[in-house]
């Protein structure tokens, strides 16, 4: 499986933590800042991906981990769903 690290949509950037991949952190583009937004998985995430809507606060952030399951979350309000088992790619 490729790993997706970064992911970079109109108004934010993710970004899985190189130091704990348990973690994607997530950026303002326009400050550069770090937002008190951090997503954080049980098991090593190995790809990611941000949704290109225009409504910052309806962004999703898709991810699978290294069982190969899948999770969504809205980014502004992080509650992690499974939505898929055995993925290889989305």
């Amino acid at each position: 499986m490729n790993k997706n690290s970064i992911s970079i949509s109109s108004d934010m950037i993710g970004i899985i933590d190189t130091t704990n991949s348990k973690i994607i952190r997530i950026f303002d583009i326009l400050s550069g800042n770090a937002n008190n937004i951090n997503i954080e998985n049980s098991n090593e995430i190995v790809a990611m991906q941000l949704n290109q809507t225009e409504i910052s606060n309806e962004r999703k952030l898709c991810f699978i981990d290294l069982n190969r399951d899948m999770f969504l979350t809205i980014v502004n309000k992080p509650e992690i769903i499974k939505i898929a088992s055995m993925v290889d790619a989305f």
